[in-house]
């Protein structure tokens, strides 16, 4: 029985050792390539969901115009009536009104910084009017 076995097997090749770390190092070098590229596609990712959440302020602002005919809520309420009509994660946009904030004009200007990662250092941070949302 273990002739037979043996006699079936002997003509069976398997893989050499350099064939295997040849394998192993192509791979390496693909991973090397792809990894940097996906990194830089989650980023791209980031910013896009921070622009969007950011595009929800602003039509929260503009509902708040209309509804006080004509006038934005007062500087220590933007954040809070904002978030009347839409939900904020406080541990990743974080919304300040400038220093040039007027709740009479006919625009406003708020900071809003947005942390994917939360790791208390702000990832990306916008300039906001009315017309406009900048990356700064």
């Amino acid at each position: 029985m273990m002739r037979r076995m043996r006699k079936a097997l002997r003509g069976e090749e398997g893989f050499t050792l350099v064939e295997l770390l040849v394998v192993l190092a192509v791979l390496g070098i693909l991973a090397a390539v792809a990894v940097p590229r996906l990194t830089g596609v989650n980023v791209k990712a980031y910013e896009t969901n921070a622009v969007t959440e950011i595009k929800q302020v602003q039509t929260a602002m503009e509902l708040l115009y209309a509804e006080n005919e004509g006038a934005y809520p007062a500087k220590a309420d933007v954040v809070d009536k904002v978030e009347g009509y839409i939900e904020i994660d406080e541990t990743k946009i974080t919304i300040t009104a400038g220093d040039d904030y007027d709740p009479d004009s006919d625009t406003y200007n708020l900071t809003v910084a947005y942390d994917y990662n939360t790791d208390d250092t702000d990832d990306f941070t916008f300039k906001v009017t009315r017309n406009s949302i900048v990356k700064q």
